[in-house]
């Protein structure tokens, strides 16, 4: 049994436990606030359509995925998680998690320049700063730290970009589809504040762009990871 393993158990179950949280609040405060803010119905209905809360479930699944597939080994019953599963957890990182976040990453220059262009004041009734730091700030935290805790990692060639390029050009269809079919409005008010503009197309595209380079990046951020696990925690 390899030595990083109470440490990704660690990650993964406070991981679940506050992003599952994270989501059960957000859902709460919304069915309480609407009947006194209305002005919150079109965040309601777009809640699914949002970047963040896409990686919010996927990382969720993740974490739960991974914690059932190291849990076995702490307890002896190491043969209760065929290897298929076990390929399929270290695929779906590689794959989808860590590239994926990286496009997250776009949220905290525009909240910066502007955040009612992107997160507006007004929605903290719902997500509260502590929140917002979980879901645009932590969630680097814990990709950086499963990475670092990782047993092993697939040769380049066994790791395909397919995934998460699927799942980028799924979601600018669904911004797409939000804005000219239904119901009519851009999901983040940047891109509404830049339509028209050369810088548009920057900020629309750099998502995708990002979770390219934090595919191909992801072998690099692991042997420094990796290395500062070993040396500073004497694994």
């Amino acid at each position: 049994m390899d030595k990083g393993i109470y440490y990704r158990l660690a990650g993964n179950g406070c991981m679940f436990f506050t992003l599952a949280t994270c989501i059960l609040m957000a859902h709460s405060a919304m069915q309480k606030q609407l009947p006194s803010h209305p002005e919150l119905e079109l965040n309601n209905s777009l809640s699914f359509r949002y970047a963040t809360i896409w990686n919010m479930f996927l990382q969720l699944f993740y974490s739960a995925l991974a914690f059932t597939c190291d849990l076995p080994a702490v307890l002896n019953k190491e043969e209760k998680i065929s290897p298929a599963v076990r390929k399929f957890r270290f695929r779906i990182f590689h794959e989808l998690v860590f590239p994926n976040c990286w496009g997250i990453a776009m949220f905290w220059p525009i909240y910066f320049f502007d955040r009612e262009l992107i997160f507006p004041i007004a929605t903290e009734i719902i997500i509260p700063t502590w929140q917002n730091i979980v879901v645009h700030g932590v969630i680097f935290a814990y990709v950086a730290w499963e990475m670092a805790f990782l047993p092993e990692v697939p040769r380049r060639e066994e790791i395909r970009i397919t995934p998460v390029l699927v799942i980028q050009i799924a979601y600018i269809i669904s911004l797409l589809f939000t804005k000219y079919i239904h119901p009519g409005a851009w999901v983040y008010d940047i891109l509404g504040y830049l339509e028209g503009s050369v810088m548009f197309y920057l900020v629309f595209f750099s998502p995708l762009t990002l979770c390219v380079l934090g595919f191909y990046a992801q072998w690099a951020v692991r042997r420094h990871l990796f290395n500062f696990a070993n040396t500073k925690l004497k694994l």
